[in-house]
């Protein structure tokens, strides 16, 4: 759903926003609940933190955006995948917490677009397995890093 007169939101479409959306919602499937202990770890071996480990920078006011999403995920349908975000779950929250005209679009595009990114991130390839991810470190584990790592 676009914008009145066919124009994209700041946060939709394929525009910049929106992949930088889309971008933040992967590294944080990738790596936001295990970041810390691995930025712990490098540290701890006295090695430099990744640039992989920083979070890609947000866009300017998406912060509700990003909250809006993760607080709406849960109500995806699940079947033999990871379903979209329903419509009419973005319209309940846009009207609980008085998204109206360009800010209703721009809630919606926001979604829409990290939503993409989300059910790719889930998608298995093409023999139905799931999808390699980028590898936690190009270092092999060594006994300080794994010492560092599980104490």
């Amino acid at each position: 759903m676009g914008c009145p007169g066919g124009r994209q939101g700041p946060y939709g479409g394929q525009g910049s926003a929106g992949k930088a959306l889309a971008e933040i919602v992967l590294w944080q499937l990738e790596w936001g609940s295990k970041v810390e202990g691995l930025i712990d770890a490098h540290e701890k071996a006295g090695q430099a933190v990744p640039d992989y480990l920083v979070p890609p920078p947000a866009p300017p006011g998406s912060d509700d955006l990003l909250s809006a999403f993760w607080a709406l995920s849960g109500d995806r349908q699940v079947s033999m995948g990871a379903g979209p975000v329903p419509f009419a779950s973005i319209d309940a929250y846009a009207r609980r917490f008085g998204y109206r005209g360009d800010a209703f679009d721009d809630l919606v595009s926001g979604i829409k677009a990290m939503d993409r990114a989300f059910i790719e991130f889930h998608e298995p390839d093409e023999d139905g397995k799931p999808k390699k991810r980028q590898a936690v470190s190009s270092r092999p584990m060594t006994p300080s890093l794994f010492k560092a790592l599980f104490g």
